[in-house]
C-alpha cells in the first residue's frame, strides 16, 4: 500500500528545506508532483520527496525514458 500524498509544506519538512525550494524543484521538473488546476495545491509522493532530498532518482525518474519522434516522423513521411 502506498503512502498518502503530501503537500509542499509537508514535503519541505520531510526534505528539511524551505517550501519555496520544493516549489522551485517542482517547476523545473527536478521533483514531480501533481496539481488538479494550474494554480492548485501540489500533491507529492513521500517516497519521491525522500529520494529527492537524498539527491537520488526516484522510481519514476529511473523508469522514464526520453521519447524520440523520429520513427513516427519517418513512418508518416513514407505514407
Amino acid at each position: 500500500m502506498s503512502s498518502p500524498p503530501v503537500t509542499v509544506g509537508q514535503a519541505a519538512h520531510i526534505a528539511g528545506c524551505h517550501p519555496e525550494t520544493v516549489r522551485r524543484a517542482l517547476r523545473t521538473g527536478e521533483l514531480h508532483g501533481k496539481q488538479r488546476t494550474k494554480s492548485g495545491t501540489w500533491k507529492l509522493r513521500p517516497g519521491c520527496v525522500k529520494k529527492w532530498a537524498e539527491n537520488e532518482p526516484c522510481k519514476h525518474q529511473i523508469d522514464s525514458r526520453p521519447v524520440s519522434l523520429d520513427a513516427f516522423r519517418q513512418r508518416r513521411s513514407a505514407s
